[in-house]
């Protein structure tokens, strides 16, 4: 059992006081054994870890309780912000035998800059913490002309299995490989990379296998593209999507990215709990998927539910998602979209491009709202 580290130093300091294993003989009047000086080295350890532990969970608060508007943007060189984060981990770096290699040029950014810092200080600490001793961390930040910065942090050690990809962001969670090598994270810091991003609009990618290493690929949008997207952004409603797709490793990389967008997503891995939640809370958008376990026609079947026999649900927009076509050789497209047949407002087919989903989730929400203002101006509304 693992203990919290509070509880972890207590065990060993009250060792200390009492003599433990010598017992009988004070502490005091005992010379620094190297069994207390390694209990000493193992309460510092644990008191280091408490205290980052701690300063990450305020990060992370103070993240969420603070608006955009009220934050202090500032154009600044991200290359001189990856320096400093780099500065700052050398230290672990040389303690754990791993090197640092650089290719750090000028690239400007609208930014927060002590959000910055904490944004590529935890991916950089991650990196030389679960890389192989004598490994390397590769940090590249380079130009893009007409856009923001391109930031590349790749490290050679543990790596991610693809199916736990989709939830490195989670608060607190590490998967049992990391716990195994590194015993001392929080399993806060991608949370806080997660909420940084979103805040600055920059895209992050994460590519990685076991036994081979992570990169992590980070894209800043350029400053007066961003300041347009805030603009913009304040005028756009954002919506609440459902996603039903039993798919989950898809579903979740999808939602990530909607959420990016701004939107609020929820995802669902069957029809049948798909409906129930839909009647609790209507969607304003629904991603569909057509085969199911249970049924390779359940998403037919539930689009058409839905637009002729669910009075509340019928005027929901459905996109919808298949792999019908690799496995049958139906030919669908969304050449077949109709009122009656496949009652959609779009059709892609899988695999999906997630970039691509997101212009389709833009445009049907665009294309909802134009229709519900002209339905207005005709009943005078």
């Amino acid at each position: 059992m693992v203990l919290p580290p509070a509880l972890d130093c207590c065990g060993d300091l009250c060792g200390l006081r009492d003599g433990w294993p010598h017992s009988g003989v004070p502490s005091a009047l005992r010379p620094a054994s190297p069994w207390r000086m390694a209990v000493r080295g193992r309460v510092a350890a644990k008191c280091r870890r408490l205290a980052g532990e701690i300063q990450e969970m305020l990060q992370l608060a103070n993240l969420r309780s603070v608006s955009k508007s009220s934050l202090r943007w500032v154009e600044l060189d991200v290359a001189d912000t990856i320096r400093w984060c780099v500065s700052q981990v050398r230290a672990l770096a040389e303690e754990r035998g791993v090197g640092i290699e650089e290719d750090i040029r000028a690239g400007r950014a609208l930014a927060v800059e002590d959000h910055m810092k904490m944004l590529f200080s935890n991916i950089l600490s991650n990196a030389v913490t679960h890389s192989n001793r004598r490994g390397m961390v590769r940090v590249e930040c380079v130009p893009v002309p007409q856009d923001g910065p391109l930031v590349t942090i790749e490290d050679h050690g543990l790596g991610i299995p693809a199916n736990k990809l989709p939830h490195i962001f989670d608060e607190y969670y590490r998967t049992s490989e990391a716990v195994r090598h590194n015993k001392e994270s929080s399993g806060l810091g991608l949370a806080i990379v997660r909420h940084v991003a979103e805040t600055h609009g920059i895209r992050v990618r994460v590519e990685s296998r076991p036994g081979v290493g992570t990169k992590f690929i980070l894209k800043s949008p350029p400053s007066e593209t961003y300041l347009a997207c805030e603009e913009k952004g304040r005028r756009l409603k954002m919506v609440y999507l459902l996603i039903v797709d039993d798919d989950e490793d898809f579903a979740s990389a999808a939602a990530k990215i909607l959420r990016d967008e701004g939107h609020e997503v929820r995802v669902d891995l069957d029809t049948r709990s798909a409906v129930a939640n839909m009647e609790q809370r209507r969607p304003d958008l629904l991603i569909l998927d057509v085969m199911f376990p249970e049924n390779n026609t359940a998403g037919f079947d539930l689009a058409r539910t839905m637009r002729y026999y669910h009075e509340k649900l019928k005027d929901i927009p459905v996109i919808m998602l298949t792999a019908v076509n690799t496995k049958f050789p139906l030919g669908f497209s969304e050449r077949d979209i109709d009122g009656h047949w496949l009652p959609v407002a779009d059709f892609l087919e899988k695999p999906v491009d997630l970039d691509v989903l997101c212009n389709r989730v833009a445009k049907v929400i665009r294309e909802t709202d134009s229709s519900r203002d002209n339905m207005d101006e005709a009943t005078g509304q």
